[in-house]
């Protein structure tokens, strides 16, 4: 089975590129990639969007599980809820 290569953009370039304040959901599907998305991504970005639906995939490293995720969101003031094994749910808390 061969590789391919694909464009990638970042959740920061999106909000730059279109000139985004706010996101109300963000679905994430992302075939393992959700940990280098939300890791990745400037906590100051996150807090734009008020609710995440993400899928999430077991990686290899430590940090690369839903309850590293959810903790690492719940860090940056998220309240998250586990459905099933592998469907997190995220909401910014604005309480705080």
């Amino acid at each position: 089975m061969g590789t391919e290569q694909v464009p990638c953009v970042t959740l920061q370039e999106i909000f730059d590129k279109h000139q985004l304040d706010r996101c109300q959901l963000l679905k994430m599907d992302c075939e393992g990639s959700e940990y280098e998305i939300s890791y990745n991504c400037p906590s100051t970005y996150l807090h734009r969007v008020d609710q995440m639906a993400i899928e999430v995939h077991r990686g290899k490293d430590v940090n690369q599980n839903i309850t590293a995720l959810a903790d690492y969101l719940k860090s940056l003031d998220f309240n998250t809820h586990q459905y099933a094994e592998h469907m997190l749910w995220a909401k910014l808390n604005r309480d705080s």
